[in-house]
């Protein structure tokens, strides 16, 4: 008998994802919010999960190596407690963190079959375009309560993702998953909506860590794909060409002052996030083992430069608020995927030529994406890496399960 595809656990992933990433939702049904829905879904799914566990065949999901990093960093986060300059907000993102830890562990293992991951890549990747066409509208309507500084589009006006950063860093990880889906549908044109829209509006969000991150996807996108399809190298330099082409100059100057960092000969500093990065992680110097604690980072800006200036770098953010085996946990949920996918090939190499790859190189391109994004915002607790790194465990397990039936 066919395996049933939704679930009340995966029906209730599929709420939560829509509800964290699909925030103009609760613009429309504030009421949401109210019921606090998101909370809801996360209790809905882990109950539900509890008591249908049996049915779910992704049963050495747990024993993944992420998974084991994802604890140990908690754990770390949750030491830092003890010498946390600021315990209240420490306690805060932990709990945030073993919100989205517990989602994680609940969707690696319900996810267990390539129609369920369809399906969440689908709710995730529609939750990109939804945001990315808020966005281009907003800009093009010339609606003043989305342009911040009166030239930076937004999809929403406050909270997550109301920074036109953030709101780029979410667009980069869902942008390769968009051009996957153009790939492998054989309806191509939402599939392309998708795509140029949100290129579009990673443009309008005049973000630069935004510009270098969809740099990186067209660089993977390449060397994955399109060196070896030349039809994809046709379609990567029509979306530059119209993407430059159709740029405001004043993005194109915005973009020019990434490699405009010039040293103040008195002073020494630049003018930028550089400044924040080398003061603020000179002055964690003292407390790389354990750091200052998690969200207290802005405490030493606030010391030693007299600003409560967010640390602009994800990697150095968790090295400065939970030391250095936090940093190389961190580090690990980039590149543990990337070990995992030679793995693949080298087992491919051994007879099982059925295993398909795209989608984990998607996967990679993702990955490198948000992590060159994330080099220059503060977003060491974000719920998109959970995301990212529960694909990467699903992908590991129906792997597994492709090897050992081709080998049968």
């Amino acid at each position: 008998m066919k395996k049933r595809i939704y679930t009340i656990p995966l029906v209730c992933l599929l709420s939560y994802t829509v509800l964290t990433y699909f925030p103009l939702i609760y613009k429309y049904l504030p009421i949401l919010g109210q019921l606090k829905i998101v909370l809801v879904s996360g209790i809905l799914l882990l109950v539900s999960y509890s008591t249908s566990r049996a049915q779910y065949t992704n049963t050495t999901a747990f024993k993944n190596s992420i998974v084991f990093s994802w604890m140990w960093f908690l754990c770390i986060m949750c030491l830092g407690l003890l010498v946390s300059t600021d315990r209240g907000q420490t306690l805060n993102i932990i709990i945030l963190n073993v919100k989205f830890l517990i989602v994680f562990l609940v969707m690696i293992k319900i996810v267990d079959s390539e129609e369920r991951l369809n399906i969440v890549l689908k709710a995730f990747v529609a939750c990109g375009i939804g945001m990315a066409f808020s966005t281009v509208f907003n800009y093009l309507m010339g609606n003043s309560e989305y342009l911040l500084g009166g030239y930076r589009g937004l999809a929403i006006e406050s909270g997550i993702f109301a920074d036109p950063n953030d709101l780029g860093l979410f667009l980069n990880a869902t942008l390769p998953f968009t051009l996957y889906f153009l790939m492998k549908s054989k309806k191509k044109l939402f599939p392309l909506f998708g795509v140029l829209t949100i290129v579009t509006a990673i443009m309008f969000t005049f973000s630069r860590g935004g510009f270098l991150g969809l740099c990186v996807t067209g660089v993977g996108f390449y060397l994955f794909f399109a060196k070896k399809q030349k039809k994809y190298i046709f379609l990567l330099l029509i979306i530059a060409i119209l993407f430059w082409s159709f740029a405001p100059q004043s993005y194109k100057e915005r973009i020019a002052t990434i490699t405009d960092v010039k040293a103040d000969a008195n002073t020494g500093l630049t003018g930028t996030r550089i400044d924040a990065w080398r003061i603020v992680t000179s002055q964690a110097g003292n407390d790389w083992l354990l750091g200052v604690g998690a969200g207290n980072s802005l405490y030493i800006a606030g010391r030693a430069m007299n600003d409560w200036h967010s640390l602009h770098n994800t990697f150095l953010e968790v090295f400065v608020e939970m030391g250095i085996a936090a940093l190389f946990l961190y580090i690990g949920f980039f590149v543990i995927p990337f070990k995992q996918y030679k793995s693949l090939l080298r087992s491919n190499d051994k007879g099982a030529s059925t295993v398909d790859t795209v989608l984990f190189k998607t996967l990679l391109i993702s990955l490198m994406s948000y992590g060159v994004t994330a080099f220059f915002l503060p977003q060491a607790y974000s719920a998109i890496i959970y995301t990212l790194t529960g694909i990467a465990v699903i992908e590991a397990e129906l792997t597994k399960k492709k090897l050992a039936a081709a080998t049968d």
